[in-house]
């Protein structure tokens, strides 16, 4: 073989998992995960759709995030009516104890980490990718307390609604 064969060719030397671009630096799985934890489930959602976009898969992967943001809609709406009603209904006295109230913090925050894993699962060997190729990880801090704090405001919308809702009902 000749020389000249090789020439030009130095792109078979960077790995690529699907977009031809430069490889981009991603968002911490820790960074996704504490996010989640404080953040809830829209923080999450906010925070995971910024890394799918950066990898240039927000677009195929829109699917994801509209399924996300339905159930999360849902779960955190009737966490919501759970925490509005009273008194709450007697399955979830006799489920959730004396701690009926704190229950519903602790759910929320289980739902939205499970949210982040089915997030996180898809996008795994982006993040092993970037490792391997030590591309190290972006700055999260601006766009995860961005995100917690979107999150928490979504949060507040909704059970506020909830909150209306229930005492119109009454």
């Amino acid at each position: 073989m000749s020389e000249d064969n090789h020439v030009g060719r130095a792109d078979l030397l960077s790995p690529v998992l699907g977009e031809t671009g430069p490889p981009e630096p991603l968002f911490s799985t820790r960074a996704e995960f504490l996010t989640a934890f404080f953040g809830g489930p829209f923080a999450i959602l906010l925070l995971s759709g910024m890394n799918a976009n950066f990898l240039g898969r927000l677009k195929p992967d829109l699917w994801r995030y509209v399924l996300g943001t339905a159930a999360s809609v849902f779960v955190v709406s009737f966490l919501a009516w759970l925490r509005a009603a009273d008194p709450p209904p007697a399955w979830y006295i006799d489920v959730a104890g004396d701690q009926a109230r704190q229950a519903v913090r602790w759910i929320s925050r289980l739902f939205a980490l499970v949210l982040w894993f089915l997030l996180w699962l898809p996008y795994r060997r982006y993040h092993k990718a970037a490792e391997v190729m030590g591309l190290g990880n972006r700055n999260p801090w601006k766009a995860a307390i961005a995100s917690v704090v979107f999150g928490m405001f979504v949060l507040f919308l909704i059970g506020l609604n909830v909150a209306f809702a229930v005492q119109g009902a009454s």
